[in-house]
Order: structure tokens, then C-alpha cells, then sequence
């Protein structure tokens, strides 16, 4: 395993903008005039491809393929 020991916050910051985007969401349903809903459907895809690459990652060096 290649551990350098250096910090890194992937998972973290992966973490702070899911719960950002569900944040979002439960604004949009409270609140239905504002624009949170669409706002949260232009950015759940990039959200969630920043989150799944970020675990995916992670495990991949965890392994030690990297």
C-alpha cells in the first residue's frame, strides 16, 4: 500500500455537497415558488459524478492499485 500520509479531503468535501444538494432539494419541496428544485436538478449530476469519483477513488487507492 502506498500510503504518502499527506491528508486529503475528497470524501469530505464529496460528502458537504451531497448533503448541500439534498439541502436543496428539501428547500424546493418547502418552499415551491423559489427556483431551489431546478437549481438542484442542474446540479445533481455533476454533484453526484464529483461524489462517486471521490469514494471511487479512495477505494481505488485503498487498494493500493494506485
Amino acid at each position: 500500500m502506498t500510503d504518502t500520509g499527506e491528508k486529503t479531503y475528497k470524501r469530505e468535501v464529496a460528502g458537504a455537497m451531497l448533503v448541500f444538494l439534498f439541502t436543496l432539494f428539501i428547500w424546493g419541496i418547502q418552499a415551491p415558488e423559489t427556483k431551489a428544485i431546478q437549481v438542484a436538478e442542474f446540479l445533481a449530476l455533476p454533484i453526484f459524478g464529483f461524489a462517486y469519483g471521490a469514494w471511487a477513488i479512495d477505494a481505488v487507492q485503498k487498494r493500493g492499485f494506485m
